[in-house]
């Protein structure tokens, strides 16, 4: 089988994409330590949704309504309440958390939706030592951070962006 060669025309990723295609591996990167703990339904749910946001970034189309979503949203945390019968207490918080993230990600349409974005996952960091303080979690969680600070700076430059392993760079520095 003969793959198909790119050509030397083909368009780079435009700005927006790339930078919320980072924003989704960042969220990723928080979510994964997660699955261990939460029940199965509620891992399953996160990755569909994670990937129909990737989708949607990648082939440019339009973000799902309300009505669409809200069902959806309603629909989990009748889930959540009927898994742990309490919307209260740190496993019932932390599955709701994760959802309302992979929620949120599908109808951020500005600045500020990023930023609650940014911050839910920096909260959502912490709740991983309620399940873990060992140094393989540390240091997960340090690249997590790091992840997190790239993706917020990556969505502050206008003009020349650096490349990617510089904002890393730039990311852990600030850390």
């Amino acid at each position: 089988m003969k793959l198909p060669r790119l050509s030397s025309t083909a368009r780079p990723m435009s700005r927006d994409k790339a930078d919320t295609l980072l924003l989704l591996a960042a969220c990723s990167l928080v979510l994964a330590p997660h699955i261990g703990h939460l029940p199965p339904w509620t891992s399953w749910m996160c990755g569909v949704l994670l990937l129909w946001r990737g989708w949607i970034t990648f082939r440019g189309n339009r973000m799902p309504s309300h009505w669409v979503l809200v069902p959806i949203a309603a629909l989990s945390m009748i889930g959540v309440f009927s898994t742990y019968k309490t919307f209260f207490g740190r496993e019932a918080g932390v599955a709701m958390l994760v959802l309302l993230l992979s929620f949120k990600l599908l109808e951020m349409r500005s600045k500020r939706d990023l930023f609650s974005v940014v911050f839910v996952n920096f909260f959502l960091i912490l709740t991983n030592f309620f399940y873990s303080q060992s140094i393989g979690t540390a240091l997960m969680m340090v690249a997590a951070v790091i992840a997190i600070l790239t993706t917020q700076l990556s969505f502050q430059y206008t003009g020349v962006v650096p490349s990617l392993k510089k904002r890393l760079g730039l990311g852990a520095m600030i850390l």
